[in-house]
Order: structure tokens, then C-alpha cells, then sequence
């Protein structure tokens, strides 16, 4: 199972048997490195990053890879919307197009193919999370804007923005695949499997059942959170992929980004500007809402708990660490900071 996704599992005591496997990639073709505004990235060395510490045993997740992967994307030339090669797209309908592309990637089955359990196979859920993290890269190349900024401000905007989608898009998702009007609560734990409000308690081949159990408990309170204060709040708005790609936009095109060029700070202002303009024209004239004020001061305060989401979860993360249950910190579902070797790797 392992050997799928770029990984094998190590014991301790046989340290010497790593094995490293070409992880599988979402149905993307190889990303050309030839394009006059891009550079053919360097990857960094095994000594820089070294493998994930997971549960008092070692996994060979090659984060080298992923490294790789993103800053080749990032770096490569605007993406075309298909079929309409020369029109003009708002700030708002690029970005969305490409959070449509994310989604046929990254969530191809139907609710009838979606299994529901209560267990959730870490394999498989870090299988899903690299997956979508290069997909919400390739997304972002669709957007015009994206495009026009520096490659250093290209890979400090995805890192400000990946943990934030990562927190939120699992749930629009499932959200879309089951509907808004359903009684049941479905929540994706990767995109073949749905976790209901009881929550998903994980397995590994090598966690015994009181760890998992330690685990469970630990991540309870962020679950409740994201049950209560996400799920639940965006299943009454019944929130479409417009209102999804506002809110993604609000978060990607924020002005305090530690970093970020004054080129790249202007720009970002005018394009705020640009989708409040978008997001009013949809709520006028596609909508015919003539008073949206209240449901907009929901997505700001949705917003808001996104950010609350993501800061419970580092506690817990941090939590694990010192517990000894984890060390995630090769797993890139944080936001890195400035001097992190993975993030001046991306920049550079």
C-alpha cells in the first residue's frame, strides 16, 4: 500500500530498509520547464529535509518531491481556460475556473462511490493531501493575476494561502458531493472516504489501539470546531463555488504576507478591489439579491473561524509533538515561515 503513494514504513530496527518510489501524481501532465519565465528548479538535498517522524516509527514521505513538484508549478506559464482561448475573465471568474479544474482533480467520485467510514487510513489521507496541495497549485495558474507577480511572491502567496484552502476545502467539497440539503453529516477524510459528526479515528499498520485512541481525543476538540463552526455555519449558507472562490481570494490576496514585495502588495490591494466589485455584480445581477450584507458578513466571519480552525489544529499539532505522538514537521500543512529551509526553496 505503502509503496503507492512514495513511501514505505520503517521500523527501528531496520533502518536500512528505505525505499524510495515515484509518488503518484492527480491526472496532471508533466509541467514543461522550457517556458521563458520559468527556471528549472534544484532539488534540495535528503540532508535538508529529512523523512517524517509518524507515530514512534519513520515514513520515507518524500518531501524532497513535493518541494519539487510545487516550485515547478509555480513557476510555470499562465494556464489557458479552455475553449475560450482570448476572452477576458474577471479576477473573480479566473480564479474560480481553476478551483472548478481543482475540483474534477482532486474530487472525481460521486457521493454514490463514496465510502463512509469512521476509520480514516492515514495512507490514504496523506496520499490525498500532497495530491490536492499540487493540485491547488496548478490552480492558481489560471489566475491572471497570480501570473503577474515575481516567482519569490508566487510561492510566499501559495504558502499563505494552501493551509487556509486545506482547512476549508474538504468541506465545501463534501458539501457539494452530498448536498446542502441533506440530514446527514458527511465530511471527506481523503476523497474516497466520508467520516460522519462522530469523526474519523485513525489507523496506520503500525499504531496499536491505545495511541489511536490518544490521537482521536486529541484532535476532538479541533473536529468539534470544524463540525460546528465550519460544516455546519457554510451547509446553512449553502455556499456556492463563486462565494467558495471569493472567500480563497480574500485569504490568497491578503496584504500581510511577511515578505511580500511593495510590487506585490499594490497589486494585491487593486485586486481586493477588484473581487468586492465582482462579488457585488454576481449578487446583483446573477442572484438578484438586492441586499447581500448579511450573507457577506457571514463569509467574513466564516473566514474568520477558518483562521480559528487552523490555529486550534497547530495547538494540537503541537500537542502531538510534545506528547511524542507526531512529528509533522515535514508534512506541509502549516504555514512555513521566512527562514524555513522548504519555503527559501520555493522562493529562490
Amino acid at each position: 500500500m505503502c509503496k503507492r503513494i512514495g513511501m514505505v514504513w520503517k521500523n527501528k530496527e531496520a533502518e536500512s530498509e528505505i525505499e524510495v518510489v515515484q509518488p503518484r501524481v492527480l491526472n496532471y501532465s508533466p509541467l514543461s520547464l522550457t517556458c521563458s519565465n520559468t527556471k528549472t528548479p534544484t532539488t534540495p538535498t535528503t540532508s535538508e529535509y529529512p523523512t517524517l517522524i509518524l507515530f514512534g516509527n519513520q515514513t520515507n514521505f518524500d518531501y524532497n518531491d513535493l518541494l519539487y513538484k510545487l516550485k515547478a508549478i509555480l513557476r510555470g506559464p499562465i494556464k489557458t481556460i479552455r475553449w475560450l482561448p482570448g476572452q477576458y475573465f474577471t479576477t473573480l471568474q479566473s480564479l474560480c475556473y481553476g478551483l472548478r479544474e481543482f475540483e474534477k482533480a482532486a474530487h472525481p467520485f460521486k457521493a454514490n462511490e463514496i465510502v463512509r467510514s469512521n476509520i480514516l487510513n492515514y495512507t490514504l489521507f496523506l496520499e490525498y493531501q500532497n495530491n490536492a496541495c499540487i493540485a491547488f497549485a496548478h490552480a492558481l495558474l489560471y489566475s491572471r493575476e497570480f501570473n503577474q507577480m515575481s516567482l519569490t511572491d508566487r510561492a510566499l502567496l501559495f504558502n499563505h494561502s494552501w493551509p487556509f484552502f486545506s482547512a476549508i476545502e474538504k468541506i465545501f467539497h463534501s458539501l457539494q458531493t452530498f448536498g446542502y440539503d441533506s440530514p446527514e453529516v458527511l465530511i471527506f477524510s481523503d476523497n474516497k472516504h466520508a467520516a460522519n459528526e462522530e469523526f474519523a479515528r485513525v489507523i496506520c499498520d503500525q499504531m496499536d489501539e491505545k495511541r489511536s485512541l490518544h490521537i482521536f481525543e486529541l484532535f476532538r476538540p479541533s473536529n468539534e470546531h470544524m463540525l460546528n463552526c465550519l460544516y455546519k455555519p457554510m451547509k446553512a449558507l449553502k455556499l456556492d463555488l463563486i462565494e467558495f472562490t471569493y472567500i480563497i481570494g480574500q485569504v490568497l490576496w491578503s496584504e500581510e504576507i511577511a515578505g511580500f514585495s511593495q510590487e506585490g502588495m499594490k497589486l494585491a490591494r487593486n485586486i481586493i478591489i477588484s473581487l468586492n466589485n465582482d462579488i457585488h455584480g454576481y449578487y446583483c445581477f446573477n442572484k438578484n439579491l438586492s441586499n447581500y450584507s448579511y450573507r457577506l458578513s457571514q463569509i467574513v466571519k466564516l473566514i474568520n473561524q477558518v483562521h480559528a480552525q487552523m490555529s486550534i489544529k497547530s495547538e494540537v499539532m503541537t500537542a502531538g509533538r510534545i506528547f511524542d505522538l507526531f512529528d509533522a514537521g515535514q508534512f506541509y500543512s502549516e504555514k512555513l515561515d521566512l527562514n524555513n529551509p522548504g519555503l527559501i526553496y520555493l522562493m529562490k
